[in-house]
């Protein structure tokens, strides 16, 4: 189900748009401690991984383009200073910071859970795009650009309730095989 979008003047690259998206989901309260966020591999950036751990304590998960560097990313990953000013809580924040490195890189070197989790992403985007006509939509000023995006996205929220139950279901939803 889509819980957010966001709409900016021009075309920024989605490497930049992540600090924008977490802290929007932040701002809503749809994140918390230790949640896993499947992002496209456009928003790879090893600067997205260390925003995310260090200041929302989350876990992206980012399929990279090619083979994971483990000893770069491993080197990104040290403790944020502001862990030191607190004497009593220092232990515990280092260990939860710890934790959510170690789940981060268990999770990116499986990358076939990664995938599939991806293809169902996909085949939301094929569905927009190609079911409900996301894909050839010319507006022209930004309110007109917000109120069809806002369409689009609560209806294709309404149909994927009402009809998907399975990846099955999804795919042939977004193969347009029910209209």
């Amino acid at each position: 189900m889509p819980v957010l979008f966001l709409l900016s003047s021009g075309s920024p690259h989605d490497t930049k748009m992540v600090p924008l998206i977490l802290k929007e989901l932040k701002r809503r309260k749809l994140i918390s401690t230790g949640d896993k966020i499947l992002f496209d591999r456009g928003y790879y950036s090893y600067y997205n991984y260390k925003i995310a751990l260090k200041t929302y304590k989350i876990i992206p998960l980012i399929l990279v383009k090619g083979k994971l560097n483990t000893k770069k990313m491993n080197s990104i990953f040290s403790y944020p200073l502001d862990y030191f000013y607190n004497k009593k809580d220092t232990n515990k924040l280092k260990r939860e910071y710890k934790m959510l490195v170690n789940e981060l890189m268990a999770n990116l070197s499986n990358r076939k859970v990664i995938k599939y989790k991806r293809s169902i992403i996909e085949d939301y985007f094929k569905f927009i795009k190609e079911g409900l006509g996301f894909k050839h939509l010319h507006k022209y000023t930004f309110d007109s650009m917000h109120k069809a995006t806002s369409l689009i996205v609560l209806l294709s929220g309404i149909i994927i309730h009402s009809c998907v139950n399975t990846k099955n279901d999804f795919q042939m939803l977004s193969e347009s095989k029910y209209f």
